[in-house]
Order: structure tokens, then sequence, then C-alpha cells
């Protein structure tokens, strides 16, 4: 009897799967099912077409609960259980979450790209693009046209030679992910139930105020109207949109702006020199408020999202192991994780201003221009249904918390451990009052930030520093916190070390702090105190700019291409405290599942569920009690957590 069955779906829809995420596409009546491709273990690749008999030997695998795995597999279920049921003639079981493995997912925690064009070759899996397939693919997921007497008119009941080719494709994809899953280990059974976890927390989704959406859009499109009229009256009609970005630098720059772009961070920077002039000033301000919102979010929300038993819901916003490096959870669809942090402080008085109909001026006029309060409620748009109430918890500081405890730095511990101010605590310690400077240095420093780029962090903050001012902060909190210091050096000496030896045969691991540094198979491993693995493919001492410097391969931040990078001691400290954060929101999270909490959403080190109006404030005090309760494998970490139980969601 086969152990795994491999599967891919082609489908097709009049709805864009990019836009509208799986859990939306999934339910669209016009999404349909092409082909089906599929192996049992390292057996032939075969497929099913519509009107075919479906292959028994695949319902019975799935009814016999056995292994079913999947590139991305989660879609294979949602188009499984809400899709395939009525293409086929017979009766199908239900694919179960708990019978699912994810070969993405494993590919991420092995330390390979979360696409799989990418993850073939860097797993050593044969492997040459199709992209004919993949341009005829992204051609047939969609109507070929439309015939007013018959309605759609579909690539694969019209072309049969592409249809063949389509089904080659799906065929070599399957050849491909099971390739990759044969040279994969399974994930570890507490990152698997992760993973059946962050399913379900995106199959819930979160409740939407489309009314609040529709009317902040029509906000935002009015706001943009005028801010464009009023930029064509400054700029005597040179520039008749606020995003014409070349038209509009070319003019700064003849006005003697030194701008050489403008991107957000520039702008905001140069509003904040003082030789900016009185136009300048005006048109930048123009760009800032119309940079602030995003009514592409409003948008997505509305075309992610679909309304059942009276409830508008928006789901999948979550990326499992999104973050490969880390394997924090990424943002998926509208981004909450990307939101402006929004310029307005009575929003929700704001908010109901909007909803009750209040006109742009007399907005502009009580909370400030009309594109800020759009930015500033696009976390609104997310609520409690009717009768509930969001409960919200945030981890309080918990990298901060993460990187002493593991560095063994036991006054800032036992600071957090009093339950006292840590900001003003550092600031004291670098001899000041400062308790703005006392942030910066706890946010900013603790992974190896020089005083150049500290002094720029700062500028974020609003906290204007000179370049001594900036360098003798550094020096101080480095002074003040020379455990933390040494564990960037002892972290980079074992990964060397490591490295070093693996080539001269040497396996024998290194223990820094509460982590192991080890080698397998020529990648570098960091166990976390949880157990979990940080893996650092094809790991390398080679001689860069600097000289010796660790290299690896990883998915690059920027180009977004596999390809070697460099790493250091301080930025492993970094990599190494953001892992061991997640693992204890991942840990928490699941405590609250298991506590009949409904989780609905996670956001950097904040978890979002709901709950009935009368058991909302206990529900908070639930998810207070698991955060404040540090896990069995971190004795001695001050965790702790605030939270809030609300109507909207809100920063």
């Amino acid at each position: 009897m086969p152990n795994a069955l491999s599967i891919d779906f082609e489908t097709a829809s009049k709805v864009d799967l990019r836009k509208t995420g799986a859990y939306r596409y999934a339910r669209d009546p016009s999404t349909r099912v092409l082909c089906m491709s599929y192996r049992f273990d390292d057996g032939p690749v075969l497929n099913w077409r519509p009107g075919q008999p479906f292959p028994a030997d695949v319902i019975d695998h799935v009814m016999r609960m056995r292994r079913v795995r999947g590139w991305n597999v989660g879609f294979e279920w949602l188009i499984w259980n809400y899709v395939l049921f009525w293409q086929v003639s017979v009766p199908l079981p239900r694919l179960d979450l708990a019978q699912l493995s994810d070969t993405m997912a494993r590919a991420a925690y092995w330390g390979l790209p979360l696409s799989l064009d990418q993850a073939a070759p860097a797993a050593g899996v044969p492997f040459v693009k199709d992209k004919e397939g993949h341009a005829l693919m992204m051609r047939m997921n969609r109507p070929r046209g439309y015939n007013r007497d018959t309605g759609d008119i579909w690539w694969h009941e019209t072309d049969p030679a592409k249809y063949d080719r389509l089904v080659a494709y799906c065929d070599q994809d399957v050849m491909v992910e099971s390739a990759i899953a044969d040279a994969l280990p399974e994930l570890p059974e507490t990152e698997q139930a992760y993973w059946e976890m962050d399913q379900r927390i995106n199959a819930r989704g979160v409740a939407l105020d489309t009314e609040l959406i529709d009317k902040l859009k029509e906000l935002a499109a009015d706001a943009k109207g005028t801010a464009n009229q009023y930029l064509s009256e400054l700029t005597s009609g040179a520039v008749s949109a606020v995003t014409n970005t070349a038209k509009l630098l070319a003019y700064l720059q003849a006005l003697g702006s030194p701008l050489k772009d403008l991107t957000k961070d520039a702008v905001a920077r140069r509003l904040d020199e003082p030789d900016c002039g009185d136009l300048e000033r005006e048109i930048l301000e123009l760009r800032a408020d119309v940079a602030k919102t995003s009514a592409a979010k409003l948008d997505t929300m509305l075309s992610a999202s679909w309304t059942a038993d009276g409830q508008t819901r928006v789901r999948g916003m979550l990326q499992f192991y999104g973050a490969s490096r880390t394997g924090r959870w990424a943002g998926r669809l509208i981004q909450l994780q990307n939101m402006p942090r929004g310029t307005v402080k009575q929003i929700e008085q704001a908010i109901r201003s909007v909803l009750q109909g209040m006109d742009q001026s007399s907005l502009e006029a009580f909370f400030g221009p009309a594109l800020g309060v759009v930015s500033s409620a696009l976390r609104g748009c997310l609520i409690a249904a009717s009768g509930n109430k969001l409960v919200v918890a945030d981890f309080a500081q918990i990298e901060a918390r993460v990187v002493a405890w593991l560095a063994g730095q036991q006054d800032i511990l036992d600071v957090f451990a009093r339950g006292e101010d840590v900001y003003v605590y550092t600031a004291n310690k670098n001899g000041s009052n400062d308790r703005q400077l006392g942030k910066v240095l706890v946010l900013a420093c603790g992974f190896g930030m020089s005083a150049t780029k500290f002094r720029t962090t700062a500028l974020t903050y609003k906290l204007v520093l000179s370049e001594e001012q900036a360098d003798r902060a550094v020096r101080g909190w480095r002074r003040a916190n020379a455990k933390i210091v040494q564990f960037w050096y002892d972290c980079e000496l074992a990964a060397r070390r490591v490295i070093n030896n693996a080539s001269a045969g040497n396996s024998e691991a290194i223990d820094v702090g509460p982590v192991k540094f080890a080698m397998w198979q020529g990648h570098l491993l960091i166990r976390l105190p949880s157990g979990r693995k940080l893996v650092y493919r094809d790991a390398r001492i080679e001689q860069g700019r600097f000289g010796d410097t660790i290299t690896y391969m990883g998915v690059d931040q920027y180009t977004r291409k596999w390809s070697r990078q460099s790493t250091y001691g301080g930025k492993l400290v970094e990599n190494i405290t953001q892992a061991v954060a997640r693992d204890i929101m991942a840990e928490a999270t699941h405590a609250a599942e298991l506590a009949g909490i409904p989780v609905e959403l996670l956001v950097h080190d904040e978890m979002i569920a709901e709950a009935p109006e009368r058991d909302a404030d206990d529900c908070l005090a639930t998810l207070l009690r698991i955060m404040r309760t540090p896990p069995k494998w971190a004795p001695g970490l001050p965790v702790d957590g605030a939270g809030w139980v609300g109507d909207r969601y809100k920063k």
C-alpha cells in the first residue's frame, strides 16, 4: 500500500486567484478543475481530466487517511473539498488537514525558497523551468472569451492541443514537487501541528465592515482628485497628478530640491529639514498625504472576501513560515503587517463620522487630511461579527526580553521581571533622562547596529542626534550590555568553527548559551531552545570585502533571487532572537486554540481572536495568562503581554 500521494490541480475561474486568494477563489461558482496530476510514492505520474472516471485508488488513499502531499497543499485541500466534488460522478471523501504534508512548508523549514521554480535547483532536483507551460497556464486559468448565446468560452473546451500541453505541465509539477519532498525530511511534529493551526486560522478569517470600506474608497477617490487639482494649481499645470513621480521629482529639482527620489522615507526626511522652502514643503506634504493611504488594500479586502450567513469575512491572510530565515508568519493579501501606522489619534470618532456621511472638508477640519483619515481607518475595517468582540493581545517588548535571556544579560531581565520601564532604565544607564533615547537604544542596538545607522533609525522616532551623540549612545549601550555584545561574538565564532571543522571532517556541535551550532550535509544548523532548527544552506567561509565572511545560500531580500548571502554575529543573533520570539508566539497561539479561543489572525507579536461579548473579558484574561507563562524550554524568561477588547481592530 502506498505511503504518500502527491497531487496538483490546474484550475480556471472568472476571478483572479492573485487578487482573491485561495479561500475566496475556491468558493466562486465559476471556479473549476481542469485536471489533476498525481503520483503514488515514486511511481509514474498519472492524471485525471473532468469527464473521466475518477481514480478509485486516489479515493481509497484519501478515505484511509493516508498521507497527501503537494507544493502549497493547502490550495489542493480547498480545491478538493470545495470545487472537485461537483465535477466527479462518485462521492468523494473529505480531504483532512491532518493527512496533509505541505512540501512548500517543509522546504521553507529546511532553508529553501517558497518558490517551486527556485526551490527545485536549490534542493538539487534537476529541473528546467517550463516558461511556455507556465505562460499557457496563466492564459488558460481565465475564460478565453464570451459568447452572448452560450456564455463563457473556456480554453480547455475549445483547444485540445493547448489542453494536452497544460496537463503535461501539471504532470511535470508533480514530478518536481515529489522529488523535492523525497529529498527533505518531514516537518517536525510540533511544526506540523503549527502548520495545521495556520490553515485553521486562515480558514476562519476576520469579519469586514463593507459599509466603511465603500465609504473610505469614495473618500479616497475624492481626496486624491482634490490633491491632484491643488497640485496642478501649485505647479501651474506642470504636474497634474501626485502619483506622476517622474514629473513631480523633476519639478522639485527645478525648484532646487536636493531630493534624488520620492520614496516615503526621503520625503519625510526632507520635510524635517529647515531649508525646505514653502512651495516645496506644500508639494511634499501633498505627496506624503497621498502615500499614506492605500486604496488598493480596500479593493483587496473586498476581492478577497465573500459573504455567507449575512457575514462578510476575509480569509487566507497568513503565510506559514513566510519569513524563511526565522520562521515567522508573513502577511498575504491585505498585508496587515505592512499597514500604515496612521496619523489620526481619535480614529474611532473619525470612523463614526465617515459612516455618518461627514463631507471631506468637515472631516479635514476635525481630523486632518482626508487621505490620512483613510489610511488611519484601514485597520478599523476589520471588525467583530454581530454579538461578538475582538480580543487582541500583544507580547510586550518580546525581542528585547528574548535577546537578554539568550545572552544572560541579567540586569535587563531583572528590570523586566520587576515590571519597570526598560526604556527609562536604558536611558539612565546611558547618562540620560530621555525615555525616547532609551526606547530607540533598546529597539535598535541589540543586533550590532552601527552608530551611523542608529542615527538614521533615531530620526524615524523623531529623535535628532549628531554623529558624536549617536556614537556615544551606541558605545554606552554596548558597555552597559556587555553580555549581549559577547553573545554576538560567541555566535559568530561558533558558526565559523563548526563550518571549518566540518571541512576537516569534524562534526562536533558547539553550544552558545541555550542555542547549539552544528553542520548537517553541508548546511549550518542552529538549534533553538524550543528544539526547532534554523537552516543556512551550503554554509561556507569565503573571502569578502572585510576579510573572511560567513556565507550561505538564501533568498536575497531585495532581488528575491536565490543567491549567496553573507552574515555575521549580530545578524545571526537577530535571526535567533526573532526565531525564538516566533516560537513563543506559536506555542502561545497553539495553547489558545487548545483553550477554545478561536484565533483569527497573527500580526507581528499580536494575537487577534473573537469571542461572544459576554465571554470577551474572560477570553482576554486567558490569553494574557498564556502569554505571561514562559515556555518550559525558556525558564527565567520574563514574558509579558497587554491587550484589549473592542469592536474594531486598531493599533
